[in-house]
């Protein structure tokens, strides 16, 4: 679970017009629930709890373990300066900042939490997509979201 969460989290690409091989083949493997969205939201995202900037899904992924469960969801953004606008969208839906956001040149990183979500963000340039918004989400174990969705 946790190579594949990690896998997940960081956005490992894969084969996009074989994501129904390629979830199959996850979920016979780990036994786990998997729903890679591909250039979509997966549909267990917690989109009435965790806002996400406006833009084009570039990648999106979850997996559910038990009562785990984890997304990553990529999506473009204009410029490094969606790293603030991002974050005071988290803050206003009641997320506070977990970590002192980090930045170099190629980007800006941060962590927000608000039970029962963590959330890391990372906006950055990607030499072929322009920039980026990166989000690694999870849900604590035996923890209900507040507007709980199906995990399917």
């Amino acid at each position: 679970m946790v190579a594949l969460s990690s896998a997940i989290a960081i956005g490992v690409p894969l084969a996009l017009s074989g994501c129904a091989i390629v979830q199959n083949a996850v979920e016979g493997a780990s036994g786990d629930k998997v729903d890679i969205g591909g250039e979509s939201l997966p549909k267990s995202f917690p989109s009435n709890d965790v806002p996400l900037v406006d833009g084009d899904v570039v990648y999106g992924a979850g997996i559910v373990e038990g009562s785990n469960k984890s997304w990553s969801v990529t999506k473009k953004v204009a410029d490094a300066s969606a790293f603030d606008a991002i974050s005071a969208q988290l803050v206003a839906a009641g997320f506070s900042a977990s970590s002192t956001p980090g930045a170099d040149a190629d980007g800006r990183s941060g962590t927000f939490a608000k039970a029962p979500y963590s959330v890391i963000l990372l906006v950055t340039q990607d030499k072929e997509l322009g920039w980026i918004a990166d989000y690694a989400v999870s849900q604590a174990a035996d923890t209900p979201s507040p507007s709980a969705s199906p995990a399917g």
